[in-house]
């Protein structure tokens, strides 16, 4: 939502450039100064740039709904805006194995051998010892003893089968235990290069790449009004500066996703 609003508010600088320019090409047109190409190059990329931004519109409001029916109102909920917000880079050395996605696996095969001890001893022959003291009307002694048993499977043949499906389903639980680990492991480092990748970037823009954008779109208005460039290189000039807008937003947006993501296996 917060990206999507960045995004509108870009559009809206876009919009009202190319308006203002729309508006000059044409009187340049009608005094003489240009030809009717660059007027009707000016009116058909304003024209553009208002369907991108009836679009993005339209999804603010896609993504405002979708806040509301998280949040369980009627109300419209709209995010601050105030500069392109990073979330916070989690610590580092806080990674650990211990997460509930990992927890279920790892409770799966402890299961799995549970059911696998049973299933042996199952197939154990059964002792019990019972003592007795019966007393006879008249008799006080009466009679004692003590009997031992011994049960023994008749139908070893099941228990046997029970048994190495129990220690197929242990292997195949133990398995998926390790594969998930793998699997988890490696997404959460292929994060840790993404999140690389994504401070580069944010780096570029923020060092040099928002500077050199500004002095684009000055350079090009000045040089636009002086009459020292046509408008299509004006158009491309101002065009590259919106492009260094959008990708920085769009690295931002970048970069608090894969925190997002780095949170979930921190277990955040």
């Amino acid at each position: 939502m917060y990206y999507i609003l960045q995004l509108q508010t870009l559009a809206e600088k876009k919009d009202s450039i190319f308006g203002n320019y729309e508006t000059a090409a044409l009187a340049r047109y009608e005094s003489g100064e240009t030809n009717y190409l660059e007027s009707v190059a000016a009116q058909a990329k304003h024209q553009e740039i208002e369907l991108e931004l009836q679009q993005i519109t339209k999804d603010v409001i896609i993504y405002q709904l979708g806040l509301m029916r998280l949040l369980n109102t009627t109300d419209s909920v709209l995010p601050d805006l105030e500069g392109a917000i990073k979330i916070n880079e989690p610590a580092p050395n806080i990674y650990t194995t211990d997460h509930p996605f990992l927890n279920y696996y790892q409770q799966q095969m402890q299961l799995s051998e549970l059911n696998k001890k049973l299933a042996v001893n199952n197939a154990l022959p059964d002792f019990n010892i019972r003592y007795f003291n019966q007393n006879w009307y008249g008799i006080d002694d009466g009679f004692k003893g003590y009997s031992v048993g011994i049960g023994i499977p008749i139908a070893f043949w099941s228990y046997s089968a029970n048994i190495k499906a129990a220690k197929t389903d242990f292997q195949i639980a133990e398995k998926n235990y390790e594969y998930n680990q793998l699997q988890f492991t490696s997404a959460y480092n292929s994060l840790l290069q993404q999140l690389d990748k994504n401070k580069t970037a944010i780096h570029y823009y923020e060092a040099s790449g928002l500077m050199l954008g500004l002095k684009i779109l000055d350079a090009a208005e000045e040089t636009y009004k002086a009459g020292e460039a046509g408008y299509f290189e004006y158009m491309t000039a101002v065009e590259q500066y919106f492009q260094i807008q959008s990708g920085y937003l769009q690295v931002i947006h970048d970069y608090n996703e894969t925190i997002i993501n780095l949170n979930y296996f921190l277990n955040r």
